[in-house]
């Protein structure tokens, strides 16, 4: 996402892939009911050889031709990115943690401080904890001087960014930048431009506990599963 130096939203981008594996290659035609959280903006995207009106009427990942005997089904012992969302959103209760910027003088030289913390008043997307953020800003001079001793950063030269590595942040935690620099001013470094990833569903995707079982609709029997999201 991107934040202005007024705190406010410019872009806020979040893209997740659920991935289905088969490791039985004599049980391809595959059912698989799940459930996520409702709200306006998530769009979903299916894989070619998904039933897309099965998804969109059901919640159910199936091939185009579940239980045709005349089909392969879907691929076996291949990692199907077999269902893509993506959500957007300019709400500051969307983000997972909230960011501010300080502006001092010390020593003839603008001292910017930023402190992340994390967002307990979310809305639309459910964050358990936060890992891997990254928060980068703009360093059009080579005079910065970081300030704060415990602080994972790198400067990428090539971009003109300071790239400021959080690794964890946790229900009522922050973390805390601080920077010095004769040349930049605040006005400068905006947009701030963050990014995170995490393992679990934001969006609480899961498999449904109600019927249908996950099952082959070609031989009707019970299929062990297990979910996995990227974001």
């Amino acid at each position: 996402c991107q934040i202005s130096k007024d705190g406010e939203i410019e872009k806020f981008l979040l893209q997740g892939v659920v991935y289905l594996t088969l490791t039985d290659p004599k049980k391809t035609h595959a059912e698989l009911k799940l459930t996520h959280n409702e709200f306006k903006g998530l769009v979903f995207k299916v894989h070619p050889e998904i039933d897309k009106p099965a998804w969109n009427k059901k919640k159910l990942l199936k091939g185009k031709k579940s239980g045709d005997p005349d089909s392969e089904g879907i691929s076996a012992m291949t990692k199907l990115d077999a269902l893509h969302y993506r959500y957007t959103s300019k709400s500051e209760e969307d983000l997972p943690f909230t960011v501010s910027v300080f502006n001092s003088k010390k020593a003839g030289k603008n001292v910017i401080t930023m402190e992340v913390e994390f967002n307990q008043a979310q809305d639309n997307l459910s964050f358990k904890e936060l890992e891997n953020i990254t928060i980068g800003v703009n360093m059009s001079e080579d005079d910065v001087e970081v300030t704060t001793s415990d602080a994972n950063y790198e400067k990428d030269e090539a971009n003109a960014m300071l790239l400021w590595h959080v690794p964890r942040l946790h229900e009522s935690e922050s973390a805390v930048l601080s920077f010095a620099s004769k040349a930049i001013t605040f006005d400068d470094i905006f947009p701030l431009d963050v990014r995170f990833s995490e393992n679990y569903s934001v969006i609480d995707m899961r498999i449904a506990e109600e019927a249908p079982k996950p099952m082959d609709a070609l031989t009707g029997d019970e299929m062990s599963m297990k979910l996995v999201t990227t974001m």
